[in-house]
C-alpha cells in the first residue's frame, strides 16, 4: 500500500471534519432571537378613532409596547376585551385618516375598560 496515498486521504479526512464541525459551531452558536423581536421594537404609536379604526393624528410615542402600555399618563392599557386605541407602525409619518384594520396584537394597544 502506498503511505503517501494513505496519508493524504487521512489530511483530506480530517480537513473535512474540521470544515463540518467549525460550520456546526458557528451555526449553533448564533442567537436567533425573531421570537422576541415584536416585544422589543419600538414603533410609532398613533392614535385610533375605535369607531373607524383610523388614525387621529400623529404619533404621540416612539418607544416599545410594553414601555407604552406601562405609562401611566397614557389612556390606553390593552385590555383585551376593548376596542384599539393605538396603533404601532415603523413608519415615522403616517397620515392622519389610515385605516389600520385589525393589526396583529403585537401592532395594537386596546382601550381601557371602563
Amino acid at each position: 500500500m502506498n503511505t503517501n496515498l494513505f496519508k493524504n486521504k487521512v489530511m483530506a479526512m480530517i480537513a473535512m471534519l474540521t470544515i463540518v464541525l467549525g460550520v456546526g459551531v458557528a451555526i449553533a452558536s448564533t442567537h436567533n432571537t425573531r421570537h422576541n423581536k415584536a416585544a422589543f421594537t419600538s414603533l410609532y404609536w398613533y392614535p385610533v378613532d375605535p369607531s373607524t379604526n383610523q388614525t387621529t393624528g400623529p404619533a404621540e410615542y416612539h418607544d416599545t409596547k410594553s414601555n407604552v402600555v406601562a405609562d401611566p399618563g397614557q389612556p390606553c392599557k390593552d385590555d383585551a376585551t376593548q376596542p384599539i386605541c393605538l396603533f404601532g407602525s415603523a413608519i415615522s409619518n403616517l397620515a392622519t385618516g389610515i385605516n389600520v384594520g385589525s393589526p396583529a396584537p403585537a401592532d395594537r394597544i386596546l382601550e381601557k375598560a371602563p
